[in-house]
């Protein structure tokens, strides 16, 4: 037999969401008296919509929600949290730099920030993404509730930022347009570098209605993207070097009329007397005349150059020459032997290896897809995990510094990726960078593989992925020297007064401890 309903539904709820349907701008999230989130109606905004005069005289640009100054409170508020030492869960405790820390990301944040303030070159995270499904952190928010979760955090994070450090996040539809707002309210606008999109898939199954998702995105902002007024230079995919050359055509530029003096290009073509080009992009204006691999007098080619004549010059006075590979007359830049030139990454983040395009890092390993990171954790046997990142993708982005004896920090850090991309690249280039990892210890659900096979919560599986994936590397590489271990710490309460600290009062000789 049926229940028979004693509520009534909700007049003003249903009244609201109809309003939503005609006017969406005027239907605002808000908090009632239980801190609930709750749909209101912005009666300003819909006075305006059903005006034909200007209603509204106090407008400003800013981006807020409720509970926003609360999140800037939240941040700045101390904590009486300490971080217990757990050895026997840890490897190589007297000689590691890296650390594992299990709990609160947030309470963990304010105990490091003391200790790594402006010392953390990179910082890599994968937050939970507000995609409806229960997850770490209240999934299946509101936007209010995953901007309250996400601002605080992202606060602190900006401390640890070196003045060349940078921070990724990795991030989806749903809330990249909130992220890239809170990160220009807490970066600075001036400091966004790019937005990566990152092409997460190759397996096309099962389309959804109107599109199919196969990319992910990346944001990536830094502390101080200009130093004295210059551009900072701070993500390098590779460095090109002598023996190495550029085209200098560019199909955005104008076209302009270069003259090359004699000498300064390296043919490989016959040589002989050549009065035109077999590509109408690169127009001879005179003949010019090749011996011995050069040419022996000054010649004009009339192309959308990307230097100009002046910069064409004063390369060739630094020892920099050119090369013309065939009749086409394509002309290239061959560096000098102190001259080198940075190739900067690409917005879109190639996944597919028979695309020319596709990503690599500097040593040459392709970035991978989602199914690459479920590969992984499979050949480890700790497959637990839907959709993982691949280790490629933080390998990329880790190598995208030049700097090799760096902190990379990830404070959401699931099934460990991050470290075990630290440990993979130091193995690649001999670097020396540490890892700092903290994750909540989220319980592992009763009927998931994880809990049948032993892990109780995520901590346990990201911790054993570590273990793991060092143990391979060194069985890989042969390299015994490589710090493949880490220190477990403990998030608890300060009423151990052996081990109570202030965050002020921490330092790596605590954390050593």
């Amino acid at each position: 037999m049926n229940k028979i309903k004693t509520i009534t539904s909700n007049i003003v709820s249903e009244n609201i969401l109809k309003i939503k349907e005609l006017f969406p701008n005027c239907v605002i999230e808000t908090k009632d008296k239980n801190e609930n989130t709750t749909l209101k109606i912005d009666f300003e905004t819909l006075k305006q919509e059903l005006s034909d005069d200007v209603i509204k005289n106090n407008e400003k640009y800013e981006f807020t929600w409720p509970g926003k100054s609360k999140s800037i409170l939240l941040a700045n508020q101390p904590t009486d949290k300490i971080l217990v030492p757990c050895k026997e869960e840890s490897v190589n405790w007297d000689t590691t730099q890296n650390l594992y820390i299990e709990g609160d990301n947030l309470e963990v944040l304010k105990i490091l920030r003391s200790t790594y303030f402006h010392k953390v070159k990179l910082i890599y995270i994968d937050p939970p993404y507000n995609t409806g499904k229960n997850r770490l952190y209240k999934d299946k928010h509101t936007h209010t509730d995953w901007l309250n979760m996400m601002y605080p955090r992202l606060k602190l994070a900006r401390d640890f930022l070196a003045d060349n450090g940078v921070i990724f996040i990795s991030i989806d539809d749903h809330e990249v347009h909130n992220l890239k707002k809170i990160c220009d309210d807490i970066f600075g606008e001036e400091n966004f570098i790019l937005q990566f999109i990152w092409e997460k898939t190759q397996h096309f199954g099962r389309q959804k209605i109107n599109y199919y998702s196969n990319c992910e995105y990346i944001l990536c902002y830094t502390t101080k993207l200009f130093i004295g007024g210059r551009l900072n230079e701070l993500l390098i995919e590779y460095t090109k070097t002598n023996f190495m050359d550029a085209p200098l055509y560019n199909a955005s530029n104008k076209t302009n009329k270069i003259l090359f003096p004699k000498k300064s290009v390296k043919f490989n073509i016959e040589d002989g007397k050549y009065q035109n080009s077999n590509n109408n992009k690169f127009q001879l204006l005179n003949t010019v005349i090749v011996k011995n691999q050069t040419n022996i007098n000054d010649f004009i080619i009339n192309f959308k150059s990307r230097w100009s004549q002046k910069k064409i010059f004063e390369e060739y006075e630094k020892g920099t020459r050119y090369l013309i590979k065939s009749s086409d007359f394509s002309v290239r830049a061959i560096y000098a032997n102190d001259k080198t030139f940075n190739e900067s990454p690409k917005q879109i983040i190639f996944t597919n290896i028979n695309n020319n395009l596709v990503a690599k890092n500097k040593h040459g390993r392709k970035v991978g897809t989602t199914e690459e990171g479920t590969s992984i954790l499979k050949k480890l046997k700790l497959d637990y995990f839907k959709y993982p990142k691949p280790v490629s993708i933080i390998n990329y982005l880790i190598s995208l510094l030049s700097d090799k004896d760096n902190i990379i920090l990830d404070f959401f850090s699931g099934s460990a990726t991050t470290a075990h991309a630290v440990m993979q690249l130091n193995a690649e280039d001999g670097g020396n960078r540490k890892f700092i990892m903290v994750q909540l210890p989220e319980p592992c659900n009763e009927k998931s593989e994880a809990f049948k096979a032993g892990y109780k919560n995520i901590c346990e599986i990201g911790k054993e992925r570590i273990r793991r994936a060092g143990k391979k590397i060194i069985e890989e590489t042969g390299k015994t020297d490589l710090d493949v271990g880490f220190r477990v710490l403990k998030l608890d309460s300060s009423n151990m007064k052996e081990t109570h600290y202030w965050p002020e009062e921490y330092n790596s000789s605590v954390l050593a401890r």
